[in-house]
């Protein structure tokens, strides 16, 4: 798992290298709607969900569980009433998940569906380990246990499977600038004489 990691950390500082030094010379694409949650700060407290939201946040969100995850409606409820900062909390993480699925749900639909099983069986092990540490019946607890290993066990595999999924995307995106920058090597002479009249007002001139 550490190998994974450090392979995906050198990935992101290689891609992101190789992404700047074309940045200036490639015409920005603008961002889809969903991609556009992405771009955005990462949601850490309840003024940046307000923020990003509106002051309608905490309804917004809950309508979205409901929609989407109607058995943690339940659960939040009863987490606002004895805990409103671990309510905040737990919202702050749905709506990061959300941003996340939005964004897969258009762009790649298969790791959309791991994702969104990964964020579903998360949500099962946090009401698990809650649960257990709410009960004070040994039985239970044990059978909670049991029923928490097992499901962390499949957590595990789907986490490492978005990490191998994320890899193989980077691997796929670092191929693709690879080619541009040779395409570009062979093409500089063309390059360099269309930014030479671009910066030299004449473009307009030489248009047909």
């Amino acid at each position: 798992m550490k190998n994974i990691i450090q392979s995906s950390s050198w990935l992101l500082i290689i891609l992101f290298l190789l992404a700047s030094s074309l940045n200036a010379q490639e015409p920005r694409r603008k961002p889809s709607k969903d991609a556009k949650l992405d771009l955005k700060p990462p949601i850490q407290t309840i003024d940046d969900l307000e923020k990003e939201l509106g002051p309608d946040w905490e309804n917004r969100i809950l309508d979205h569980v409901k929609n989407e995850y109607p058995a943690e409606l339940v659960n939040l409820q009863k987490m606002k009433n004895q805990n409103i900062q671990k309510y905040q909390r737990k919202l702050i993480k749905f709506w990061q998940e959300v941003r996340h699925e939005l964004r897969l749900k258009k762009e790649n639909p298969e790791r959309y569906k791991r994702v969104r099983q990964q964020h579903e069986l998360d949500h099962i092990c946090d009401n698990l380990a809650e649960e257990y540490r709410q009960t004070k019946d040994k039985s239970r607890q044990s059978e909670i246990r049991n029923e928490l290993k097992s499901k962390l066990r499949e957590l595990f595999i789907l986490r490492e499977a978005e990490k191998e999924a994320k890899i193989a995307e980077l691997e796929r995106e670092i191929k693709g600038l690879k080619e541009m920058v040779a395409f570009r090597r062979q093409k500089q002479d063309e390059i360099i004489e269309k930014r030479l009249v671009e910066m030299l007002g004449q473009s307009q001139e030489l248009e047909w």
